[in-house]
């Protein structure tokens, strides 16, 4: 069974989570993580069909950026 990974990565300029995926043509952007999650689990398989990939299970994980203090 193929697995695929997207990943949540901060864009503190852009005040969004962009994606980081091995699925082709996947970008998503959203200002919190759970809508980040919702829009992959609603977009992923549907372009991986469209993509003639097998859809399988998704792993999102995430990363995030601390931001130092003055």
């Amino acid at each position: 069974m193929v697995r695929y990974t997207v990943t949540a990565v901060w864009d503190a300029e852009a005040g969004v989570y962009g994606s980081q995926s091995d699925t082709v043509g996947l970008n998503v952007e959203a200002e919190t993580l759970s809508e980040f999650v919702d829009l992959v689990e609603a977009l992923a398989p549907e372009l991986m069909r469209d993509n003639g990939m097998v859809p399988g299970p998704i792993t999102i994980t995430g990363e995030t950026a601390l931001k130092a203090a003055p």
